[in-house]
């Protein structure tokens, strides 16, 4: 079953009249959440839909889309493009806080069965008000023309390759939905299962592990601030 990436499709421009960097990480660790349709997943995508409803995230995403579209349609090159679209990476943090400041260890069964899902909320900017979330946008090409974070947009004549690179794979395996744990750590949904990705930049190698295997050789990188 083909998959469409999740996002809304809407001219800058038009957008615009009804409204008015982190370097790249060598190494990195993402844990994708697979969507599918406008609304972020199809009817058969249980666990992303268990994921995005747990934590009402809906809302707060079509806000953060709004705002983003809105200063798009305010960059004098940007707004002339047509079909820009968004992908967001967002972060997650322990929902409990811990008096050392010390981060949250989470049991290793729990992410077997992915209750650890219990342990962790949304992160909002305090600066802005919206999902803590940084990301790209991109054309209909799918090539990135401006790194975004929250919703500051950074146009850029060169990025990294590093960044098309990922971004491509992102793409081609249908990936749409991508959330932090940590500075390094990026957990994921794919086929109603966790998956996480371990990325390379300098080798470019990309690996693919099931969270029990990412659990089983690397544990002590699992943590949430």
């Amino acid at each position: 079953m083909s998959k469409s990436i999740w996002t809304k499709t809407l001219t800058a421009s038009a957008y615009f009249q009804l409204f008015q960097d982190r370097n790249v990480m060598k190494k990195l660790l993402f844990i994708f959440i697979v969507c599918n349709s406008l609304i972020g997943y199809s009817q058969t995508d249980t666990l992303t839909a268990y994921i995005i409803n747990k934590y009402n995230m809906q809302p707060d995403i079509d806000a953060l889309n709004d705002s983003l579209y809105c200063r798009i349609g305010k960059d004098s090159i940007l707004s002339q493009m047509r079909g820009l679209k968004l992908f967001h990476i967002y972060e997650f943090t322990a929902n409990v806080e811990r008096d050392d400041g010390e981060p949250l260890r989470i049991d290793k069964e729990n992410f077997y069965d992915y209750t650890f899902l219990n342990e962790i909320k949304p992160t909002f900017s305090r600066i802005f008000g919206v999902l803590y979330a940084v990301g790209y946008i991109y054309d209909s090409a799918y090539n990135i023309v401006a790194k975004k974070s929250h919703i500051q947009i950074s146009r850029t004549y060169r990025l990294p390759d590093s960044d098309q690179e990922l971004f491509d794979f992102i793409i081609k395996n249908k990936i749409t939905f991508v959330f932090v744990l940590s500075s390094f750590h990026y957990l994921c949904v794919k086929d109603n299962a966790i998956l996480v990705i371990d990325y390379t930049s300098t080798t470019k190698d990309i690996k693919v592990y099931t969270l029990k295997e990412f659990v089983e050789c690397c544990y002590s990188e699992l943590i949430v601030y």
